[in-house]
């Protein structure tokens, strides 16, 4: 596996390529199960995270010194099918756009640490597992003095029992149906946002490449937290030693 980094000032940037997995083969996820959302977990969840960090806070390091760190993680495809933003044009006049789908696209997966904004991000060109474990693997060597707390959602390669997370990383997952508490969304939010107000040309898979790696490398800290610190993550931020 070939990764290179973007050079962001808010973490790690990467890009793997397309061939290459710990497993070596085409691994499927599980198929997801229909369900419905669970009004009384969600509202429960943050309750839930705060004991869940305290006790992994306590018992996952083997060493009492080692750092704790909460991350929130997410993916989102990338492509050249963009969503039409709004255009100015003079009154009463209809502004007309030429546009074609065009299906070609990859996946960027993102860690946020919302207590500091510090992030860490790859390139990879699916979301199942042969991909996932991937992210895993690199985001735990990222920082290997520390333990990782990673909340995340229920897609089907982030629970599929081949999916393994190594030693100094843990998985905590989001009540299903429930985006509202990832604060990583807003992330991809601001991001579809970039790229749409900059589509005013077409885009090939390259340039949106590098409009995307512009966006990770311009966004501040700062920035990321303010999007990502939600409330509820607020009061266990006792367990982020940024």
């Amino acid at each position: 596996m070939v990764g290179r980094g973007v050079g962001s000032g808010t973490g790690l940037s990467q890009r793997a390529s397309p061939g290459a997995s710990p497993s070596g083969g085409r691994a499927q996820a599980a198929a997801s199960r229909p369900s419905e959302k669970n009004v009384a977990a969600a509202t429960g969840f943050p309750a839930r995270l705060q004991r869940a960090v305290a006790a992994l806070a306590t018992l996952g390091p083997t060493d009492p010194a080692t750092p704790v760190r909460l991350w929130c993680q997410d993916e989102t495809r990338v492509g050249l099918h963009l969503p039409v933003g709004r255009r100015i044009s003079a009154r009463g006049t209809k502004p007309i756009r030429v546009t074609a789908p065009v299906y070609q696209y990859y996946w960027r997966y993102a860690a946020v640490q919302p207590a500091c904004g510090a992030a860490f991000w790859l390139e990879l060109p699916a979301l199942d597992t042969t991909c996932f474990p991937v992210f895993l693997e690199r985001f735990g060597a990222h920082d290997p003095q520390s333990f990782h707390i990673l909340v995340l959602d229920n897609a089907p390669a982030h629970i599929a029992r081949a999916v393994a997370p190594p030693a100094n990383v843990v998985l905590v997952n989001l009540p299903p149906y429930c985006p509202e508490l990832n604060p990583v969304e807003r992330l991809w939010q601001g991001l579809k946002r970039y790229l749409t107000d900059r589509a005013t040309t077409r885009f090939t898979l390259d340039t949106l490449r590098q409009t995307v790696d512009h966006f990770i490398q311009t966004i501040t800290t700062q920035q990321l937290a303010s999007l990502t610190n939600f409330p509820y993550l607020q009061k266990i931020m006792k367990y982020n030693f940024g």
